[in-house]
């Protein structure tokens, strides 16, 4: 199916754990869905990846070809410092 549609869409998103409940661990399924999709796309369609990013997945979502991470409750959020704070942390992980 992506196949036929790669010239059509930009980008497919991909949730990397069940929505609607917070705190769950990325599904471990997600980095073959990611290769799944690039593949059928020649990797002409970008990956985003919803839910399970965190500052210990981030770099290996990247590596397995995510272009795109959205921060939530687990990065930008994070109780553990400023949303500012947050941002440079999850940049220092995605860019060394």
């Amino acid at each position: 199916f992506l196949k036929m549609l790669k010239d059509e869409i930009y980008v497919v998103m991909l949730m990397g754990f069940n929505p609607g409940i917070l705190n769950q661990e990325l599904w471990p399924g997600i980095y073959d869905k990611i290769k799944a999709v690039k593949d059928a796309t020649d990797g002409k369609v970008k990956v985003m990846i919803d839910g399970g990013v965190k500052f210990y997945t981030a770099k290996a979502l990247q590596s397995a070809g995510a272009d795109y991470l959205v921060g939530g409750s687990s990065t930008i959020f994070h109780s553990g410092g400023t949303i500012d704070e947050n941002v440079k942390k999850i940049n220092e992980v995605l860019n060394g």
